[in-house]
C-alpha cells in the first residue's frame, strides 16, 4: 500500500516538474518539494531522480489511516512527552488555510498537529551570484570605479599634474572603492596584496559628471581611512588628514602618515568648496598614505555626497503608508515632497531642526508607485535629495522576496549581493540579522554606512528592508539599532503581558513584529541566540506569536529570525544556556509545536554562515541563509538536512509566492 501511494504521488509531482523550464537537477542540486492533497498529506521527498522513490518510502513516515501518510517529529524536538498528532480520521470539511476570529491564544496550549493544506507546492533550489555594477545619486558612491597607482615614485612630472582632469591615466590600474591590503572577510573590494613592504602610498583618481550644480547646497565627503590622506577637487586641495604640510603644499610619495585606525569615519564638510564643481566633467583625486614602510593596515574608503549623507530609506512600508528616513550633516527641518508622478505635488514636514530625519506618509493607495524627494531648510537655504520612487505593498496576490543574513562585513560579496537583489526586483527584503559587524552609535569601530547603508542605498530608497535585531546588533546595546531603523512594532500592549511580566522591555517595541505582503504573512522573531536571549523562556513573545499566527488569514505563513532551529555548522550545536542540550534543540522544542498548530510553511534564519535546507517537519521547511559575508565549514551532520553549502560559498535567496506555489531558490 505504501509503495502504491508513493507511486501515485510521484506521478502527480514529477509531471509538473518536467514542465518547469528552470528544472536542472545537475545545477540546482537537491530540491525539496512538498505536494499536499486531500488524500495524501505530509509526504516528504527529494526531487533527485536517483533517490526519489527510496526517499519517498523513507520519509513517508507512519501510515495512520487509509491512503494517508504523516511525518512525525523527531523525538529530540518533542521533549520528554509524546507528540500529540491529531487523528486524520477526525479532520472535517475542506482543508483550507487556517483562519479564525481574533482571540488570545495561550502558547502553552499549542501542540503538534497534522498540517492539512490543499494542493500547495513549495520548491527549493540554489541561486547563483551574478556580475556587478553600481549606480546612484551620490556624486561619487561607495564601490565606484577609480584609477589607482602604487606610490613607488611620484605619480607625475611635474608632481601636481596627476591631480588635473586632463591628465592621461590610461596606464593606471582600475578598481572599485574602497581599497585595503586585505582583512580576511573584511577585505575592501580592491585589495592591494603587493603593497606591504613595497610602497606605502596610493594615488587615486575618480572622474564624475554633473548635469547641474545649482541643486548642490551641501557638499560632504565621508571617508574611512588608515592612516592619512590629502584630497583634491578639480586640482584644488579640499581636505588633509595625518600628513604634514600646509594646505596646498605637496606631499612626497614616500611621506609617512600619523597612525589613524580605520573604523573612525569622518563626515568632512566641503560646503566652502562646492563652487569648485563644474557642469560637465569633474575629478576627485586622493593621495593616501600608510604610517610605516612595512605596515599592514592601509585602508581607504570614500564617498562624495550632496545634501543628504545617509538615505533616503523607505521603511515599515504597508499597503497604505511608509516611513522615510534620512540623515544630514547639519540640522535642518524635515520635508518630504511626494506624489503619484514625478511632479510630486504633496508635502509633509516638521519644523524641528535635526540631523536624523524620519517622516511617515499615510493615506496612500495600495500597490501604487509614488515619487518623492527629501530635504529641509537650514539657514534659509533649502537642500533636497534627487527624486526617487517606491511602491506600496500589494494587499494580496503574488509576491517576490529576497532573503540574506550575516552580511555585516561590507566586503566585495556585499556589493555582489546588492546587484543580485536589485536585478531580481523584489517587493521586499528579509534580513536575518548581523547587519553590521558591530552595530554601534559612534566611533571607534563604527561601520554602519560602509558596511550596509552605502552598499544597499540605491535599493533601500525604493524597496523596504525588514530586519531582525540579533547578536552583532546587541554587543553594545540595542539603542543604536533602534535609533537607526524604523520598523513595525508588536501589539503586546493590547494583548496584555503574561507572567512573569516584571520590567518586560519588549512590549510595543521593534524587537519582534509582523507584516503582510501579498499572500504572505511574515512574523519576525527576537531570537538573537541563547547567549543573549532565551527564546524558550520568553513567554510574552510566545504569547504574541501564537496570537499573531492565529489571527492572520493569509494563505502563506513565514517566520524570520536569526538563530536557526537546525544547522550542520558549529552554531547548530552550541549550548549557551548550559543545559547540556544544543540551543537549536531547545528552540525546536519550543517552536515546532507552534508552527505545526498554526500551519507555518517556511522558517528562515541566519547566524550559521551557510546555506542549508532541511526536510519538512509537519509540512514546515526550515532554511538557513547566513553566508552573507563569509562561509562556515561543515561541522557535524544535523538530522534532517537535505542540502548544505558552506565555506567558501556565499548565498542570497529568492522567494516567489504565486497562488498555491512557493518557490525558494
Amino acid at each position: 500500500m505504501i509503495l502504491l501511494i508513493a507511486l501515485q504521488v510521484l506521478g502527480q509531482v514529477i509531471d509538473p516538474l518536467r514542465q518547469q523550464r528552470d528544472l536542472d537537477i545537475r545545477r540546482a542540486g537537491v530540491r525539496l518539494m512538498k505536494a499536499i492533497s486531500f488524500d495524501c498529506v505530509g509526504l516528504l521527498f527529494h526531487s533527485s531522480l536517483l533517490h526519489c522513490l527510496s526517499s519517498l518510502l523513507e520519509k513517508a513516515g507512519e501510515r495512520t489511516s487509509k491512503n494517508r501518510l504523516v511525518k512525525h517529529f523527531p523525538p529530540v524536538f518533542c521533549g520528554s512527552s509524546t507528540p500529540r498528532i491529531a487523528p486524520l480520521g477526525q479532520a472535517q470539511g475542506s482543508f483550507f488555510p487556517y483562519s479564525c476570529q481574533k482571540h488570545n491564544i495561550d502558547p502553552g496550549e499549542a501542540f503538534p498537529t497534522l498540517r492539512l493544506v490543499p494542493l500547495k507546492r513549495l520548491t527549493l533550489c540554489g541561486l547563483l551570484l551574478l556580475a556587478v555594477s553600481t549606480r546612484g545619486e551620490s556624486l561619487i558612491s561607495d564601490y565606484s570605479t577609480w584609477k589607482y597607482l602604487g606610490g613607488r615614485a611620484e605619480a607625475s612630472d611635474p608632481p601636481t599634474a596627476w591631480r588635473m582632469l586632463d591628465f592621461d591615466d590610461d596606464h593606471w590600474k582600475e578598481g572599485r572603492s574602497g581599497f585595503s591590503i586585505g582583512y580576511g572577510r573584511y577585505d575592501a573590494p580592491t585589495t592591494l596584496w603587493e603593497m606591504p613592504g613595497k610602497y606605502h602610498s596610493l594615488f587615486l583618481r575618480k572622474k564624475f559628471t554633473l548635469q547641474d550644480t545649482e541643486w548642490i547646497k551641501s557638499l560632504v565627503m565621508r571617508v574611512d581611512y588608515r592612516d592619512g590622506f590629502v584630497a583634491y577637487l578639480n586640482g584644488i586641495e579640499i581636505a588633509r588628514r595625518g600628513l604634514a604640510g600646509e594646505p596646498g603644499q605637496a606631499v612626497p610619495f614616500n611621506a609617512l602618515a600619523t597612525l589613524h585606525y580605520r573604523g573612525n569615519p569622518e563626515l568632512i564638510d566641503l560646503e566652502p568648496y562646492k563652487m569648485l564643481l563644474e557642469r560637465g566633467e569633474n575629478i576627485l583625486t586622493v593621495q593616501a598614505h600608510d604610517n610605516a614602510v612595512n605596515a599592514y593596515g592601509f585602508a581607504f574608503h570614500v564617498e562624495l555626497l550632496a545634501n543628504i549623507v545617509r538615505g533616503p530609506i523607505i521603511e515599515s512600508t504597508t499597503t497604505t503608508d511608509t516611513k522615510i528616513a534620512w540623515q544630514t550633516l547639519k540640522p535642518t527641518t524635515s520635508v518630504v515632497e511626494y506624489g503619484p508622478t514625478a511632479e510630486l505635488g504633496q508635502q509633509i514636514k516638521s519644523e524641528m531642526l535635526t540631523t536624523d530625519h524620519v517622516l511617515q506618509l499615510i493615506g496612500l493607495k495600495p500597490n501604487s508607485t509614488y515619487h518623492y524627494r527629501v530635504g529641509g531648510v537650514a539657514e534659509d537655504i533649502p537642500r533636497f535629495s534627487k527624486t526617487a520612487s517606491f511602491k506600496t505593498l500589494k494587499p494580496s496576490g503574488p509576491v517576490r522576496l529576497m532573503l540574506l543574513g550575516d552580511s555585516g562585513s561590507g566586503n566585495l560579496v556585499q556589493h555582489k549581493f546588492a546587484k543580485v537583489i536589485r536585478d531580481n526586483q523584489p517587493d521586499a527584503i528579509l534580513h536575518a540579522g548581523d547587519i553590521v559587524y558591530d552595530f554601534k552609535s559612534g566611533p571607534p569601530n563604527y561601520y554602519p554606512d560602509f558596511r550596509h547603508f552605502s552598499v544597499y542605498k540605491e535599493h533601500m530608497k525604493s524597496v523596504p528592508y525588514f530586519t531582525t535585531i540579533v547578536n552583532h546588533e546587541l554587543y553594545y546595546g540595542d539603542t543604536a539599532y533602534l535609533n537607526t531603523f524604523h520598523l513595525p512594532t508588536n501589539n503586546l500592549p493590547s494583548l496584555g503581558l503574561k507572567p512573569p511580566n516584571q520590567d518586560y522591555p519588549f512590549s510595543g517595541t521593534e524587537h519582534f513584529y509582523s507584516f503582510d505582503i501579498g499572500d504572505a504573512h511574515i512574523s519576525v522573531l527576537y531570537n538573537p541566540w541563547y547567549a543573549h536571549h532565551n527564546f524558550s523562556k520568553d513567554t510574552n513573545q510566545l504569547h504574541w506569536l501564537t496570537n499573531d499566527l492565529a489571527t492572520t488569514s493569509k494563505p502563506w505563513k513565514l517566520l524570520l529570525g536569526h538563530f536557526p532551529v537546525a544547522s550542520s555548522a558549529s552554531h547548530g550545536w552550541s549550548d549557551y544556556d548550559r543545559n547540556a542540550l544544543p540551543d537549536s534543540f531547545d528552540f525546536g522544542n519550543t517552536i515546532y509545536p507552534i508552527v505545526a498548530k498554526y500551519n507555518v510553511d517556511l522558517m528562515l534564519a541566519g547566524h550559521s554562515h551557510t546555506y542549508e535546507k532541511f526536510n519538512p517537519i509537519n509540512s514546515m521547511i526550515s532554511v538557513v541563509c547566513g553566508s552573507g559575508s563569509a562561509g562556515y565549514p561543515f561541522y557535524r551532520f544535523f538530522p534532517g538536512t537535505s542540502q548544505f553549502s558552506g565555506r567558501p560559498n556565499n548565498f542570497v535567496a529568492r522567494i516567489n509566492i504565486d497562488g498555491d506555489q512557493l518557490k525558494l531558490d
